[in-house]
């Protein structure tokens, strides 16, 4: 009679070649060793997060890219120590690219090298298969790095137009009567700008991390994450629109106290309904009997 390992292992690491508690605490230890060498960048970086709400998601990038490690913790025993002499070279890399930065005052160069640098004193210790297991948690640590303001700005100029002019038609549809010149939306008299706080860039930045997180946590196709990730900035400026609609018209409605809170309260409920309206999607197309999950995670049954 034959018998037949219901869960067999899914693969067979050598001693030499698995990774031990004592390098995870070697690359802890070198991974600050990196952020204490450009302890001048990364103190940058946080800077912006807590100053600039633009980037303010960055606060909440180290806590998600941990969930994802978590979420996929069991491939900790399929990592080997293969190919640890990229992280050298990425070490180097990353100071050439910080050293460019400075030099050159661009100051994306400045932290991307220095998260370059991080990422070669992990694969330097436990090498390139942690990055490979574990490679949404990584790529969600790009979002680190600053969205320069330069290019915050060439995408928010056409979207506080673009804001302004869907806001205008849709204000008309319903009945109230609204004028526009530029981004300035005039209701009763009273002039409501859609400013850079208004365009949903804000939003868009903060609801892709969000989205990242959640089309990575879960057993999902290809396809899938990538239509989920696509939609997310257009989701962000739909939702953005409903924020937008009833807010010009408090403005022209209300005293300017009263429309200022409206404003703010809406703002903080965009994100959890654009959120909600993915998990319904993901929940329509399960629904539908839609393929979404080739694999499964940690807290699978």
């Amino acid at each position: 009679m034959t018998t037949i390992a219901l869960n067999p292992p899914c693969c067979t690491i050598a001693p030499k070649d698995r990774i031990k508690r004592g390098y995870l605490l070697a690359a802890g230890v070198l991974v600050l060793l990196t952020m204490l060498v450009q302890h001048r960048a990364w103190h940058d970086v946080f800077s912006i997060a807590i100053n600039d709400q633009d980037s303010s998601h960055i606060l909440l990038v180290p806590f998600l890219a941990g969930w994802l490690i978590f979420v996929r913790r069991q491939r900790w025993r399929e990592c080997r120590l293969t190919s640890r002499w990229l992280g050298p070279v990425l070490l180097l890399l990353g100071a050439a690219t910080s050293n460019f930065g400075v030099d050159h005052g661009m100051a994306v160069f400045w932290h991307f090298g220095s998260l370059l640098m991080a990422f070669g004193a992990v694969i330097a210790v436990l090498g390139l298969d942690i990055v490979r297991k574990f490679f949404p948690a990584f790529l969600m640590l790009l979002f680190l790095v600053p969205v320069p303001a330069t290019v915050r700005q060439a995408i928010s100029v056409p979207l506080e137009h673009l804001c302004a002019l869907l806001s205008q038609q849709i204000l008309e549809i319903v009945g109230i009567t609204v004028s526009r010149a530029g981004n300035v939306l005039i209701v009763n008299g009273v002039k409501v700008e859609i400013a850079e706080a208004c365009d949903g860039m804000r939003m868009a930045i903060a609801l892709m991390v969000l989205v990242a997180t959640f089309t990575l946590s879960i057993p999902m196709n290809r396809w899938a994450r990538a239509i989920f990730l696509i939609l997310s900035p257009v989701v962000a400026l739909l939702c953005n629109i409903i924020r937008l609609v009833p807010t010009v018209w408090v403005f022209g409605k209300y005293p300017h106290a009263a429309a200022e809170n409206f404003h703010n309260m809406a703002g903080w409920l965009m994100l959890p309904i654009a959120f909600l309206l993915f998990w319904s999607m993901l929940r329509l197309l399960r629904w539908a009997s839609v393929p979404v999950a080739p694999f499964g995670l940690a807290y699978d049954p």
